[in-house]
Formats: structure tokens, C-alpha cells, sequence
């Protein structure tokens, strides 16, 4: 599937798209590799995997320590990421951006 593609939320049945979640990041989980994010059509948190060319949307869950679990995969073949200690940086549509790690 494609970042841009339309999709509807099984939460408030509003319509999203990945890109839209990944625009409304919020902070980096190191530990995990974990970009939390917002939902542009109901607010919710979200929980992306960024890959070179590939976003991964699950959810992170806790089994003695947190975990995530991707569930959709999802085709982005000009994002380019790099990791630094607490911060993520994806290069994505000609901007880069970069979320830090919560304090």
C-alpha cells in the first residue's frame, strides 16, 4: 500500500492517509525504534517504523517490556532515514525532518 493512499479509521471512520499520520510525529522511541504519531483525523496515537523505502503502522505492547509489533506495511520509495542516539531524521518529499526522543 501507499503512503498517500486513502484509507478509512476503524476508530472515528474519518479518512487518513500514512503520510498524514507521519506528518503529525510527535517524539522518537529509541528503545524501540518507534516514531509516535497522531492521527490527522481523530487525534489518536499512532506508532510508525520508518525503513528505507518502507513505514511499518502497529502498535507497541507490553510482554514483561514493550514491544512493537508491526501490522501494515506500507511502500515510501523515496524515504531515506538515519538514526543519531535519541533522534530520528527521514528525508522524505524533498524536506528533511527530525523528531527527537522524549525528556
Amino acid at each position: 500500500m501507499d503512503i498517500n493512499q486513502q484509507q478509512k479509521c476503524n476508530l472515528c471512520g474519518d479518512n487518513f492517509t500514512v503520510q498524514g499520520i507521519l506528518d503529525l510525529a510527535e517524539h522518537y522511541w529509541p528503545e524501540l525504534d518507534v516514531l509516535v504519531c497522531r492521527s490527522p483525523c481523530c487525534q489518536k496515537p499512532q506508532e510508525l517504523q520508518l525503513k528505507a523505502g518502507v513505514i511499518e503502522r502497529g502498535y507497541v505492547y507490553a510482554a514483561g517490556a514493550p514491544h512493537f509489533a508491526g501490522m501494515e506495511v506500507y511502500i515510501a520509495p523515496n524515504l531515506h532515514v538515519s538514526r543519531s542516539g535519541r533522534a530520528i531524521s527521514f528525508h522524505l518529499g524533498g524536506s528533511v525532518v527530525t523528531i527527537n526522543a522524549k525528556t
